[in-house]
């Protein structure tokens, strides 16, 4: 499969990106303390940070200083509440690689070694020991250790990987396939890469899923229409329920520890927030995140600080 192709997948799983003209699934190093980066020409809307905020929307933080055509994205909170992985291009024209914040050393940054060129989209196994991510010329589904060693990949041939995410017990891994219409699909298999299972399997696409922290559901984005709306379903399979409304275009959902309530990404015309609801979903309100569209919510394990990108 050629880049352009490979373009043009990510695109198909952003439909944020042409809503709001947030970031790319893109990133790079630029924490507080680390070398500057080269002003990147790839993306000319502006460049976008990872931050953090309480979940009353007190006590903003920045964690990272982008040149201001550079993204930052796909903010991920390790499970012991150490690390904070995002990706994007290291530098000027550059493939997205997959960088680590280390909250216990003041928020230093360093790129992970190891993976294959566009890594990105992290996401955390269980203990903080390793990372699953998409990456390579056909976005196929790796695992890494957090030091950078012993990469496995666990998706072949040329079929496109868009997004995994490791089950909280690190058995399974979720991902999404894009199918010969065009459209996604969620799956999932062992965390080795056997067993290989459709959980979706519908005439509309899928993307975007999560675990919820006991393991027995998921939450993920469905397009319906011309809008994208939060889902909720058993993690074995089995009837979808809608949580949020197809009036509006809701994206990225994330569980709360406990599973009590979810975070998304919620579209405009006007830019993206990042909403919080009930997981039944009642008790919605929009967090406070400054100025600049945010979105890619990712929580902390005591449920007391929400991470995400902020453009702008």
């Amino acid at each position: 499969m050629n880049h352009a192709t490979h373009r043009g997948a990510k695109r198909l799983r952003f439909p944020l990106l042409a809503a709001a003209a947030l970031l790319v699934g893109s990133s790079a190093i630029g924490a507080a303390g680390t070398p500057a980066i080269p002003r990147s020409s790839q993306i000319s809307s502006g460049g976008s940070d990872i931050y953090t905020v309480r979940v009353d929307g007190t006590g903003l933080r920045r964690l990272t200083h982008a040149p201001a055509d550079l993204t930052y994205d796909s903010p991920a909170w390790s499970r012991t509440g150490r690390w904070i992985a995002f990706s994007g291009p290291p530098c000027d024209d550059c493939p997205e690689a997959i960088f680590l914040v280390d909250l216990a050393r003041r928020g230093s940054t360093r790129r992970l070694a190891g993976t294959v060129l566009g890594a990105s989209r992290p996401s955390w196994g269980p203990s903080d020991r390793a990372l699953t991510y998409v990456g390579g010329v056909t976005t196929s589904v790796f695992t890494i250790r957090r030091q950078g060693t012993g990469q496995r990949r666990l998706t072949n041939g040329t079929t496109v990987h868009d997004q995994s995410a490791w089950s909280p017990d690190g058995r399974r891994i979720l991902f999404t396939t894009q199918q010969a219409n065009g459209q996604w699909d969620i799956s999932v298999m062992r965390s080795d890469g056997s067993l290989k299972t459709n959980l979706t399997a519908t005439s509309v696409s899928e993307q975007q899923p999560v675990w919820s922290h006991d393991g027995s559901k998921i939450a993920f984005a469905r397009q319906i229409g011309g809008n994208w709306a939060i889902f909720v379903q058993p993690a074995r399979g089995g009837p979808a329920r809608r949580l949020t409304s197809l009036t509006q275009n809701s994206q990225q959902p994330a569980w709360a520890p406990g599973d009590g309530r979810i975070a998304y990404t919620l579209v405009t015309s006007r830019g993206s927030h990042i909403v919080i609801t009930g997981a039944d979903g009642t008790g919605t309100r929009t967090l406070r995140t400054g100025n600049g569209s945010a979105s890619a919510p990712s929580w902390s394990p005591d449920g007391r600080r929400i991470a995400f990108t902020r453009a702008g």
